[in-house]
């Protein structure tokens, strides 16, 4: 969340007025709360609208500057905008053993060249 407030900060200086934040559908029951309370709380002049949707949505409304700022999944591949990272987070594959076997082990992606263990 500091990202964030960071971002709302840096927009205007003295931040006020609306600020539209693009929340990934995943974690928004988990932020967008927090978020709205500590942006009112510590900015008291803007207005934050939250927009709740799927990582190329979000990209899609940043893109056409309906939104200000927004969480994104690949954005650190992106060239159009500068990206911080918020948090990382673990892939874990499950599913009936015969399928995904019992154990952690080796699993090849094809967005990461390196060996990741699920």
């Amino acid at each position: 969340m500091e990202s964030a407030r960071a971002a709302v900060r840096e927009k205007a200086g003295h931040a006020q007025g609306p600020v539209a934040i693009g929340i990934l559908k995943s974690v928004a029951p988990i932020v967008a709360a927090p978020l709205y309370l500590a942006i009112k709380r510590e900015l008291p002049a803007v207005t934050p609208e939250i927009v709740v949707g799927y990582s190329d949505e979000l990209r899609q409304r940043l893109r056409a500057s309906q939104l200000d700022i927004a969480m994104q999944v690949h954005a650190a591949h992106e060239k159009y905008a500068p990206a911080t990272v918020l948090y990382r987070e673990r892939l874990c594959l499950i599913g009936p053993a015969p399928l995904v076997g019992d154990r952690a082990a080796p699993l090849k992606c094809w967005w990461n060249a390196a060996a990741r263990y699920a």
